[in-house]
């Protein structure tokens, strides 16, 4: 009786821990990494705008009261959102109602064309350099935000492919062993009818 007989299940098991082994790697790795992030933001004590246009009833909060901090890939989106909301509100406090919602390339190029009121003014031109310094910080801080985002997505995608190695691992070594004990069993079914056809043959020859 070959080897292959007898257990028929081994290389399945062999397929079936590697897999094991490979998907706990996985996931340990995407859990990490979500935890690192997470511990990162966190430590950063960011507080997220009260008046958040994304997912308001639960980030919002009433004036004068303390704000959520950024802890996950939600409270990241939605500080984005409102440092978008309050940067495009941003010119009309500076008093270029003309620039009011205006984006960073617009604000760009009225500063290079000096076509702003009081333009060559210290105090305009003064103004005008604050706000494309607040523009960029915006910018800056929402590439940021989104980044962190991006990151807490990736780091669930890896766990999550991770989690299905894992579990497929696990079912093949099921398989694997339900194939080993199998193997005994139709070994002797197999070898029942020759020994009874043997018993047959010696009773017609008497």
């Amino acid at each position: 009786m070959s080897k292959s007989q007898v257990n028929p299940g081994r290389g399945v098991r062999g397929i079936g821990r590697i897999l094991t082994v490979l998907g706990i790697v996985v996931l340990a790795v995407g859990v990490a990494v979500y935890a690192a992030v997470a511990a990162q933001l966190d430590a950063e004590k960011i507080p997220i705008n009260g008046d958040t246009p994304f997912m308001n009833s639960v980030f919002g909060s009433a004036e004068g009261a303390t704000p959520k901090e950024v802890k996950g890939p939600l409270g990241a989106i939605a500080q984005s959102e409102g440092i978008k909301m309050h940067t495009e509100k941003m010119p009309g406090s500076y008093g270029f109602e003309d620039l009011n919602g205006s984006t960073a390339a617009q604000i760009a190029h009225v500063r290079s064309t000096k076509d702003y009121p009081g333009a060559g003014t210290e105090e305009a031109d003064a103004k005008m350099t604050a706000l494309w310094n607040m523009m960029n910080t915006s910018s800056f801080l929402r590439s940021s935000l989104l980044l962190s985002a991006m990151a807490f997505g990736v780091s669930l995608l890896v766990a999550g492919i991770g989690l299905v190695v894992l579990l497929t691992g696990l079912g093949l070594l099921w398989v694997g062993k339900q194939l080993g004990d199998q193997a005994p069993a139709a070994s002797r079914l197999g070898a029942s009818p020759r020994g009874d056809q043997g018993r047959d043959d010696q009773s017609q020859t008497a």
